[in-house]
């Protein structure tokens, strides 16, 4: 590249080379460079980001100057950062929520769903009225690990009243469904079932609707990200490398979709041992703290290995508790940003 004649066309074919490190492919074929201007050997260039804050930047910045720099003739390099505009969302409308919350992994058997319910009542128990969309619409563990599968009633205008458990609101596919009755549906099929599930239920005054999201980053984080406008989400992980490589992921996704990651509970962090008072890392150690601080993200807690919580999903909202604060502050110092 070095023999390479100084014009748009060898500083695009260097940016080609420089990936994206939450999305996994080149700056080019993601179409973030918006402009090359080259004047007497100064090569300015304009990159699009996913988002404004982007923790990345600065990594970004220095692989493009790199790439750029290996051109004969570059004598000095300007790279300036744009984002894009945040999309229209909100295709349903629920004026009684004041702020919708994901929760999220890309990778299952984290004890996702297990963390949401948590999640939920650590902020029913700070004083919060709550909800609980279990958006895993194949695989519904919520009604589960609450033992509760109860049928929502229905009202004249096919409007469904979700079911309520200790104060929090919770809507699930598996209270509709038979036991053991499998879910074969394609896309579009279970967008139309997120949207009712966010849209056709009488949710009434909410501080607080949290939605825990199936495994992976398919159809129904998709549906969920353009059905309505969340404030962020909460990624669950476990400490082992082949979770935090999945949930990494899940985290671009995420910031793709112009929504904001809230911060990262790391499941599963150690055994307590009670005689000894050791700490044992069955699955490794601060895979979750290391992530966070990859991405510049807030470590919310780290939740040991429970037999309470075995025994009863409700039993590990103690570890979750001073997390409410935590997130109560982010959210208000977004809005104290806009």
């Amino acid at each position: 590249m070095s023999n390479a004649v100084l014009n748009e066309d060898s500083v695009k074919f260097a940016l080609s080379r420089v990936m994206d490190p939450e999305l996994g492919n080149d700056l080019v074929s993601l179409n973030m460079v918006k402009s090359i201007k080259i004047n007497d050997g100064m090569v300015d260039a304009t990159i699009e980001l996913t988002t404004a804050g982007c923790p990345l930047k600065a990594k970004i910045e220095g692989d493009c100057k790199q790439a750029i720099q290996s051109i004969q003739g570059v004598k000095d390099i300007k790279i300036n950062f744009t984002s894009r505009p945040i999309p229209i969302r909100s295709e349903v409308n629920l004026p009684s929520v004041k702020k919708i919350i994901a929760v999220s992994s890309g990778k299952g058997g984290v004890g996702k769903s297990t963390i949401a319910i948590n999640i939920a009542r650590a902020f029913k128990e700070s004083g919060y009225s709550v909800g609980l969309v279990d958006a895993d619409i194949y695989g519904p563990n919520i009604p589960s690990l609450l033992d509760n599968y109860n049928r929502p009633n229905i009202t004249h205008d096919d409007k469904l009243i979700p079911v309520e458990h200790k104060g929090i609101k919770f809507i699930s596919m598996g209270l509709l469904l038979e036991p053991g009755q499998p879910v074969i549906w394609r896309g579009p099929m279970l967008h139309g079932v997120v949207k009712q599930f966010l849209g056709d239920v009488i949710w009434g005054d909410l501080d607080y609707l949290f939605v825990d999201l199936p495994p992976g980053t398919g159809d129904v984080h998709l549906s969920l990200c353009q059905l309505v406008d969340m404030e962020g989400a909460i990624i669950v992980t476990t400490p082992q490398q082949l979770s935090v490589a999945d949930v990494r992921k899940g985290i671009g996704m995420f910031r793709q979709m112009q929504v904001d990651v809230l911060g990262i509970v790391e499941n599963m962090s150690y055994y307590h041992h009670k005689k000894t008072d050791e700490k044992i890392y069955v699955f490794g150690k601060d895979g979750g703290k290391n992530l966070a601080e990859e991405w510049n993200l807030p470590l919310l807690s780290q939740i040991p290995i429970d037999p309470e919580i075995c025994d009863n999903s409700e039993n590990g909202v103690k570890y979750l508790m001073p997390m409410v604060e935590k997130i109560h502050n982010i959210l208000e110092s977004k809005v104290s940003m806009v």
